[in-house]
């Protein structure tokens, strides 16, 4: 899986509405959310297929829970759904 562009090399334009948080997960955390990227998710962005819709910095790739059963569920999919509510916390804390 090919990584995006770091976000020193957007533009102001193409950065204006990113931000870069620090601390939202453990390096143990993202050790694993990255090992299990690489073997679960497909690149995409779910409507055209492209990889790169909106900037070449950026790079969609997906994963469904379709045909899942709650046996079935891997633990990275809850660890996801964990960092998520992080981040929504932490979004909204700075809003």
């Amino acid at each position: 899986m090919e990584s995006p562009a770091p976000m020193t090399e957007l533009t102001e334009e193409e950065a204006r509405y990113r931000q870069i948080a620090d601390t939202l997960a453990t390096p143990d955390e993202c050790a694993r959310l990255v090992e299990f990227s690489e073997q679960a998710l497909t690149i995409g962005d779910g409507y055209g297929g492209e990889a790169s819709p909106h900037t070449k910095t950026e790079a969609f790739y997906g994963y469904t829970f379709s045909g899942r059963t709650e046996g079935d569920v891997p633990a990275e999919h809850l660890l996801a759904l964990q960092l998520i509510q992080r981040t929504r916390k932490a979004v909204i804390s700075v809003a």
